[in-house]
């Protein structure tokens, strides 16, 4: 914890590219792995599930991310009896495995960091990277899950925001309020039609 100014200056500065650097390289190792991954599951008709089916791309991530939450948690154990001399119990390695790929980090529980080496960073740095870029890939597909079952308007607030933009070059208020509220009739009457072409496609089939 930097406790000059001159610290904290460098922080806000070397620290913050740093973050902005290493979120870079987390979603270019994300899309990375997921398309590795991808790729074998479509060459195997039987794993083509895992990938095609919302539900079942973002429970294979989910699985996967606390598999390699386990496993992160299986070489925390084994460093801390290298270094330290003492078996870490199982549930504080999970614990730490858990805060530090969901970068909560409370400090409750810790790697020996007087006894770490510059070796140890070759395989300490990239096992986290690919930890947060599994997390990345498991709130990635999250998310299209969510946005698939719960989809955006036709006529969202971008587009709307952008009409009314396009009324106001030029017009007054009062004829800016008439634009959005035709811009509204226009949008009901347009929804109404294509109800009504449903229903009548409808009585056709019947």
């Amino acid at each position: 914890v930097p406790s000059t100014l001159s610290g904290r200056y460098l922080c806000y500065s070397f620290g913050f590219i740093c973050i902005l650097m290493f979120t870079v390289l987390i979603s270019a190792a994300g899309d990375v792995l997921m398309e590795i991954f991808d790729d074998y599951a479509l060459r195997r008709r039987r794993l083509s599930f895992f990938v095609k089916n919302k539900v079942g791309a973002t429970l294979t991530w989910l699985v996967i991310f606390v598999g390699y939450m386990f496993l992160l948690a299986g070489v925390i154990q084994g460093y801390n009896d290298d270094r330290r001399g003492e078996k870490t119990p199982i549930e504080d390695a999970i614990w730490f495995s858990y805060i530090t790929l969901t970068t909560v980090g409370f400090g409750d529980v810790t790697i020996s960091n007087d006894t770490m080496t510059i070796w140890d960073i070759f395989y300490l740095s990239p096992l986290m990277l690919l930890g947060f870029s599994v997390l990345r890939n498991f709130l990635l597909k999250l998310s299209e899950l969510v946005m698939h079952y719960f989809p955006e308007d036709e006529y969202t607030l971008k587009q709307r925001l952008q009409d009314l933009r396009e009324c106001q070059e030029g017009l007054e208020i009062s004829e800016v309020e008439d634009c959005g509220s035709k811009r509204d009739e226009s949008v009901t009457s347009r929804d109404d039609s294509n109800l009504s072409t449903k229903e009548v496609k409808g009585h056709d089939i019947a």
